[in-house]
């Protein structure tokens, strides 16, 4: 595994791990969670709006790869695709 892949995976972690914890705060704080229903597996008030924080750090690793991609090397197609359906999910999602 490269020294770059090794990085975008590093950036997308950290950004993820803070942003999904600071989202289920901001949801809670503002009342945007959902009850608990017959038809739901939870038994308390859950958060809306944590794939926010993932998507956060999707954003962050394609953007980790955009800057330390070597000069002159093309955009990997594996990435257009993560972006398109990471970008599709978060429209849907939300």
């Amino acid at each position: 595994m490269s020294v770059v892949s090794l990085a975008v995976f590093a950036a997308a972690l950290a950004v993820a791990a803070l942003a999904t914890p600071a989202v289920r705060a901001l949801a809670r704080r503002y009342g945007l969670v959902v009850a608990p229903r017959a038809d739901r597996w939870h038994t308390t008030r859950t958060a809306l709006y944590g794939g926010v924080g993932i998507a956060a750090g999707v954003a962050a690793g394609l953007a980790a790869l955009w800057l330390l991609l070597p000069a002159g090397t093309a955009w990997p197609r594996a990435a257009t695709a993560i972006a398109a359906s990471a970008g599709l999910l978060a429209v849907v999602g939300v």
